[in-house]
């Protein structure tokens, strides 16, 4: 367990499969995701620590790793980055300028679609990975939120 947990912070906080990715970095204030091209910021909050001492929550961070491993590999196809965030507030820059993101409590969940031009959208709670591609290609191009 301790390992999984392991495994799935540090890939959530560093984990980039391209000089064109989303890149999220590590402050103190909080993690940045700097955007230079459309974006899906996943997040599932889950403090450090937290996997190593409730087993059902190591199976659930597992799994949406593995999911987001492959909801990626879709999205780069289409050019848009994916960055993971197990934090609860998060730092989105774009241009250079920084906006902080409060993304919920403990286990919350969700995506934050943004455009390197600054529009973003936050859409709370899991989805079917489906969705989510169909969603960001479709934001990506017209910026809408629905």
């Amino acid at each position: 367990m301790l390992l999984i947990g392991s495994l799935l912070v540090a890939c959530a906080v560093s984990c980039r499969r391209s000089e064109s990715s989303a890149a999220v970095r590590e402050s103190a204030a909080a993690p940045r995701v700097d955007v230079r091209r459309p974006a899906v910021i996943a997040y599932f909050v889950i403090p450090a620590g937290a996997v190593d001492t409730l087993p059902d929550l190591a199976v659930e961070a597992d799994d949406w790793n593995v999911t987001m491993a492959t909801l990626r590999d879709s999205l780069e196809a289409s050019g848009i980055d994916l960055a993971l965030v197990t934090d609860s507030v998060v730092r989105v820059s774009v241009g250079g300028r920084d906006t902080a993101l409060s993304l919920g409590p403990f286990k919350a969940s969700g995506y934050v679609f943004v455009r390197p031009d600054g529009v973003r959208c936050v859409r709370v709670g899991g989805a079917d990975p489906d969705a989510v591609k169909v969603f960001a290609r479709t934001f990506a191009a017209s910026g809408a939120c629905p």
